[in-house]
């Protein structure tokens, strides 16, 4: 399969959504759908939104027939519009059979939600794109809010090949240790921290449907056989006792949520990791994480040195629809 293009598969679900999808659209929406899950979900998402915007607002009214044609002739009425107009189009509508064939029951699953109402809030992040020019703080798990806090890192501009995904600037992770490191610890894994508070969002909250999504996107340099994941840890209390957590691996969170990716090396694609997690309603903080290691997975008594490791355009939003996955525990 070609590589995918930028946002193909957005612009792809776009065009399937107005009607305006061509066969040969349909084919390679298709190829993109079996060979990504989190290209799947997003699919199936939008087609969530689709039929509840349907519902909700309906298509175009029937315009009224002349009363001589009215009574049995239905073909006088106008279509439609919107999803269940571009359902019944032939190329769409195969496009449709083959992808319930290759999702089966989970996308059957997924598009009970087609009438849900959905609430979702993108949440604020302290420089989601890494634009301020403050360098990260390297002292493990942070401590209070709105912070990016972990292993030794650095914001940088193009470099190695490596263009930022958005703006001018990108995360480095340069080592797989901070500066809180206890003395002859064995690591092969760079991490960055940032703590969220959710004790504005208790209404959304408050039903236990609540799933919390964050996305990022990682690129690295030829030969860097790295693996990219977002990571995602509910908890209650006060943001100074997370560290311990940690370092006592006492396994205090609520909720754990993670996504995934092997990296390409490919230094002109980047590559977007979403993580999810069902968000319990007791929960006050949300600990999101972006972590990067090697693909061998080996620890090494000295920190790791990433040559060219990078994260970038980071977005955590917060939905509730009636309907969500459970949670899951970190083991």
């Amino acid at each position: 399969m070609n590589s995918p293009e930028p946002n193909e598969v957005s612009r792809l679900v776009a065009r399937l959504s107005d009607g305006a999808l061509s066969a040969e659209e349909a084919a390679r929406l298709n190829e993109l759908l079996h060979a990504d899950p989190i290209a799947q979900e997003a699919y199936l998402d939008h087609l969530a939104l689709d039929g509840w915007l349907e519902c909700e607002c309906g298509g175009e009214l029937p315009q009224p027939a002349p009363a001589k044609q009215r009574g049995n002739d239905r073909a006088s009425r106008a279509p439609s519009s919107g999803w269940f107009r571009w359902l019944l189009r032939p190329a769409l509508a195969a496009a449709l059979i083959v992808v319930g064939f290759a999702m089966g029951a989970t996308a059957w699953a997924m598009t009970t939600r087609l009438f849900a109402k959905q609430t979702m809030v993108r949440l604020p992040l302290a420089d989601a794109g890494f634009e301020s020019g403050a360098r990260p703080l390297a002292q493990g798990v942070p401590t209070k809010f709105d912070v990016w806090c972990g292993d030794f890192a650095e914001l940088v501009s193009s470099q190695h090949g490596v263009a930022p995904s958005e703006g001018r600037q990108m995360l480095r992770f340069l080592r797989s240790d901070s500066e809180v490191e206890p003395s002859g610890a064995t690591t092969y894994v760079g991490d960055m921290f940032q703590v969220v508070d959710l004790r504005p969002w208790r209404e959304t909250l408050a039903d236990g449907t609540a799933v919390a999504e964050l996305s990022a996107s990682f690129n690295c340099m030829p030969g860097e056989e790295m693996i990219f994941q977002t990571c995602l840890w509910a908890f209650t209390g006060d943001p100074a006792a997370l560290p311990k957590n940690w370092g006592a691996q006492l396994r205090q969170e609520l909720a754990f949520g993670s996504g995934t990716a092997h990296g390409d090396g490919d230094p002109q694609s980047w590559q977007r990791v979403t993580g999810r997690m069902l968000v319990p309603p007791e929960a006050e903080l949300l600990v999101i994480e972006l972590k990067v290691f090697p693909a061998s997975r080996k620890a090494t008594a000295s920190p790791l040195i990433f040559t060219g490791v990078y994260a970038d355009e980071v977005e955590l939003t917060l939905r509730s629809d009636g309907h969500a996955p459970p949670a899951r525990r970190r083991r």
